[in-house]
């Protein structure tokens, strides 16, 4: 795992890239989007996310891309992750943030399930 996150643009062609690897033969993916929302202990949303990236770095595989899409939220993408290793890596991402407290808009879509909304979010990223 990269010590310091990935760009929205790297994200991006790499999100590309995997919907077209995926599609080709017939794989799936996961793409966990994580939002930092503010909260009453006064810590600033870019330092709780750094936190999340600290926490997200030691639980992810090193095949898996990190990335800061916005100061408020974060992207991972699970390579070779269908629904049920989508489960498992989401137990421990909701775990670790938990330890760091706090509220958090987890999501998950998995290719090729959530293609389109796959699709919709590499478009606007």
């Amino acid at each position: 795992m990269p010590t310091s996150p990935h760009n929205r643009a790297y994200m991006k062609a790499r999100l590309d890239e995997e919907i077209d690897r995926a599609s080709r033969y017939g794989r799936a993916f996961t793409l966990v989007t994580i939002e930092v929302a503010p909260s009453a202990d006064g810590l600033p949303v870019r330092a709780r996310a750094e936190r999340a990236l600290e926490a997200m770095a030691v639980t992810l595989r090193p095949s898996d891309v990190l990335a800061r899409m916005h100061d408020d939220v974060l992207c991972a993408l699970l390579v070779e992750a269908d629904r049920r290793a989508a489960h498992d890596a989401l137990i421990r991402i909701r775990e670790r943030l938990a330890r760091i407290g706090g509220i958090w808009q987890v999501d998950s879509y998995v290719f090729p399930d959530d293609a389109d909304a796959i699709g919709q979010y590499a478009a606007a990223a």
